[in-house]
């Protein structure tokens, strides 16, 4: 099943839309507690739709799909919030070392992900928002994570993580940009069966 995560901004018909046309079978769209939509009508025949929470901190504790964009908190966040999947890990304004990138992962961090079931999500729009040298410094640091994840047997999914329906990728597009990265065709699937309760 062809899934996709992203952050509407009001424009819900306009992703539910296009998400179609590009063969998507459910979209997950996430908000921020503030940005939340109330009241919209989001039933379309040909695609489903899933609600989730962006969170910023561990206070979460009521069921439900939630999903953290990684800051310098990470090990405290997924050690004591419910979190189904992190994101923007490679995204952390730190200087690489000599030998070594700070990749936003690490194995403590990785073990705990994999103890606690927690998918970690690989975002196209973090490249495609970055050009030269910083998107240089992002893919190596994806590949970085590529390798702990498979390492540590953590759950991956590559989602298009964008708040403009124009910038959604195809399940294919996706695919072959996890296969460019080094992972597996089967590692690569964006249809990956994304946890949810309701």
């Amino acid at each position: 099943m062809y899934i996709d995560v992203i952050m509407p901004r009001g424009n819900e018909k306009e992703f539910l839309r296009i998400g179609v046309l590009l063969g998507y079978k459910k979209l997950f769209f996430c908000y921020e507690k503030s940005n939340k939509q109330e009241g919209l009508d989001l039933t379309n025949n040909e695609i489903g739709v899933k609600i989730g929470t962006i969170v910023s901190n561990s206070q979460n504790n009521k069921p439900g799909f939630f999903i953290y964009k990684v800051n310098n908190q990470i090990r405290t966040v997924i050690e004591r919030g419910a979190i189904n999947l992190i994101y923007s890990q490679e995204e952390l304004e730190k200087k690489d070392k000599q030998h070594f990138r700070l990749s936003g992962l690490n194995n403590i961090v990785c073990k705990i992900l994999k103890e606690k079931d927690i998918i970690v999500g690989f975002s196209f729009n973090s490249i495609l928002k970055t050009i030269g040298r910083k998107r240089a410094v992002i893919l190596g640091r994806m590949q970085q994570n590529l390798i702990l994840c498979r390492k540590y047997n953590v759950k991956m999914f590559i989602g298009s993580f964008t708040t403009n329906p124009y910038e959604m990728r195809s399940p294919r597009d996706l695919m072959t940009f996890g296969v460019l990265l080094g992972m597996h065709p089967n590692e690569a699937m964006c249809g990956l069966e994304l946890e949810y309760q309701e």
